[in-house]
Order: C-alpha cells, then structure tokens, then sequence
C-alpha cells in the first residue's frame, strides 16, 4: 500500500511537471509573419512581454534576422503595397522568443566569421607596421626638428589669409638622409588639444629631396651632425579669416612620419590615424591580438 502511495506521487509529479512544460510552451507567444502588418504588431508584442534585460536581445536577433533574409527594395520602398520577402515570412512565422533568439545568433556569429577573414590581413599588416616601427624609432628620433614657425598674414591680392611655416631639421643619427616622404604639422593654441590647423593625409605626403639643389653641402643628403631648413610657401584656404587666428602665443608642431636614407631604405612612424585602426579593430576583434 505503500509503495502505491509513492509510485502514485511520483506519477503526480510528473504530470504536473509535463502539463507545465506544455503549458507554458503553448502560452508563449509567436511571430505571425504572414504579412508585414501583423510582423510588427506579433513581433512587437513578444517583445514588450519580455523582461528589459531581454528586449535588446529579441530586437538584435530580429535586425539580423531580418537584415538577412527581408527583401531589400521593400526596405527602400514606402509603398505599403508591395509584397513582404516570402522567405522572411518562411524564417520567421510562428517562432518563439527563444528560436528567434537562436536563429540570429546563429546569423551574428557567421557574420562574425566571415568579417574574421576580411580583417585578420588588415591587422596583421598593421601589427607588422607598428613592429617595424618600434624597430626604426631611435633613427627616426634622432632626426630633430627645430626653429618650427609659422606666419600668417592675408595677402594685399587675396581676400583669405595664408598660411606659411619653416623648420629646421638637424640630422643626429648615424644615417644620411636623402628623402622626407610624409609629415604631420599642427598649430596648437595654448591648453587645447584640438589643432587649429593640420595638414591633411594628402598633403602630408611631401617627397621632399635633399640634393644639391640645396646648395653643394647636400649633394649627397643630409649626413650625420648637418642641419637644414625647409620653408613652405603661403598655403591659402577660406578655412583662414579675420574670425579665425591662431592665438598669438600657439606654436607649430612638426613630426616626421616617414623618411628615407640615402640608400632608399625607408623609416616609418606608426602614425595615430594607424594606431587608432588599429585600436578599433583589435576591441571589436580581442580574439586578433597577438
């Protein structure tokens, strides 16, 4: 008699527990993709249902769902009248929360992959390129810029402003240097850390030769304990005007990003526009760092 009692329980427990699987199963709402309208209104109610913490969830997994498999033109086109993607409302019509939520996972982490391919050489060529430079850094260091001015003066002839600036470059390395390929020049105005100018990625790029139209001294480059001075000429822009000066006291910066010796080999700074790819890539990729 007992053991009835028992067998008998245990058979209780179990139906209540099958009756709430299935019960809850049956309670938990649906997609109904069977037409645009009634794909935003299910969608839209499940995802109200569900707790904050997994709403952002639900609407991550759905843009990539629907990313994926919608109909791009009916995306672009307003006209309510043209037909939802058939293949959405195939993907989508009559899931759960947690198929929705297992099907754009499934699609993020591919996405994921495949982005993996694309990036991994991009990183690689970067990390690379910040080796080498680390490598060429003394040289490049050594290479000093002194005596860097600027003027700024509005031209009787001109209605805008020009810019002109000069600097002398004083070779302490151990190299002889033929060639300047790129620069960074900035006016920083006291206490900020934006520049009031900066030349851009183009005109970054110089190629300025060091020979003998210098003068005899540098017929064969810039050698070890030798000094030059480079001087541009007015560099005219309607980003200059009576409005918008530099501060009396701000000085000009100048870096060199790359120079070559007289042999042709090249020297390269990690500039930060490539450190900042970098940085981006290696957050959204941690799995690239090496």
């Amino acid at each position: 008699m007992e053991s009835y009692k028992i067998f008998y329980s245990w058979v209780i427990k179990v139906l209540c527990l099958v009756v709430l699987i299935v019960g809850g199963s049956a309670c938990q709402k649906k997609i109904d993709a069977s037409n645009a309208k009634t794909f935003m209104t299910s969608s839209k109610a499940m995802q109200q249902s569900l707790p904050k913490e997994k709403q952002a969830e639900f609407e991550k997994a759905i843009r990539a769902i629907a990313f994926t498999h919608i109909d791009v033109g009916y995306l672009n086109d307003k006209n309510t009248g043209k037909s939802f993607s058939v293949e959405l409302q195939k993907k989508l019509d009559g899931l759960t929360y947690d198929q929705v939520l297992k099907m754009g996972k499934e699609i993020l982490e591919k996405a994921r992959v495949d982005a993996l391919k694309d990036v991994r050489p991009q990183v690689d060529k970067l990390l690379k390129e910040k080796a080498n430079a680390e490598k060429q850094a003394t040289i490049l260091k050594a290479i000093d810029i002194q005596e860097a001015k600027f003027t700024y003066d509005k031209p009787d002839d001109a209605e805008l402003y020009s810019l002109g600036y000069s600097y002398k470059i004083v070779n302490n390395s151990t190299i002889t240097l033929r060639k300047i390929s790129r620069v960074n020049v900035k006016i920083m105005n006291p206490n900020s850390t934006k520049p009031w100018y900066e030349v851009s990625r183009i005109s970054s790029n110089i190629n300025l030769i060091i020979d003998k139209r210098q003068g005899d001294d540098y017929e064969e480059g810039l050698k070890p304990g030798q000094a030059i001075v480079f001087t541009t000429g007015g560099i005219v822009s309607s980003a200059f005007n009576a409005d918008n000066q530099p501060d009396k006291n701000a000085t000009l910066q100048v870096k060199l990003l790359e120079i070559e010796d007289i042999a042709g080999k090249k020297y390269t700074a990690f500039d930060s526009r490539r450190q900042k790819q970098l940085e981006d890539f290696l957050k959204n990729y941690p799995e690239l760092a090496k």
